[in-house]
């Protein structure tokens, strides 16, 4: 008689687009999670008051395309990094997280989830300042849909 481990993996994207879809989420809730990053970096740079503006579009009677852009100089720091050292990555995890009293992420997980919460696709455009001070432009485009449909998790 053989007996075999089954292989454990991680939850699949499908599953956690469906358990974000299921909380209590908002509109409001989910701007403010959005806004939350904003918030953070501006706390924890001296002399930095951070601003943020919102648009809304409307297509006919519904809500289109919202835009949101603020004055983080360095945008998303370390999003040329790949996997879980990509700040876009569900499972990202920065040592600011747990160390940094001032920092408002704890999770690391608020802007993705207000993101599937509020639309099937999402675009970021975001100015990259790496540590040598070169300057890049980031388009980083998410298909939620395309995304849980993907056999293989390791692709999402």
């Amino acid at each position: 008689m053989s007996s075999s481990v089954p292989k454990i993996g991680c939850q699949h994207f499908k599953s956690l687009v469906k358990q974000i879809l299921a909380e209590n989420n908002t509109l409001c809730s989910a701007l403010c999670d959005i806004l939350d990053n904003v918030h953070g970096i501006g706390a924890i740079i001296d002399d930095f008051k951070a601003i943020c503006d919102i648009r809304y579009e409307y297509d006919d009677t519904s809500l289109y395309k919202i835009t949101i852009t603020d004055n983080i100089i360095h945008g998303f720091k370390d999003i040329h990094k790949d996997s879980t050292q990509n700040p876009l990555n569900m499972g990202h995890i920065r040592i600011g997280q747990s160390t940094d009293d001032r920092e408002t992420s704890e999770f690391g997980t608020g802007l993705k989830k207000a993101l599937i919460f509020l639309s099937k696709n999402a675009e970021i455009f975001t100015r990259c300042v790496d540590d040598d001070g070169n300057i890049s432009f980031v388009r980083v485009v998410f298909d939620f849909v395309e995304m849980a449909n993907r056999i293989n998790r390791r692709d999402a």
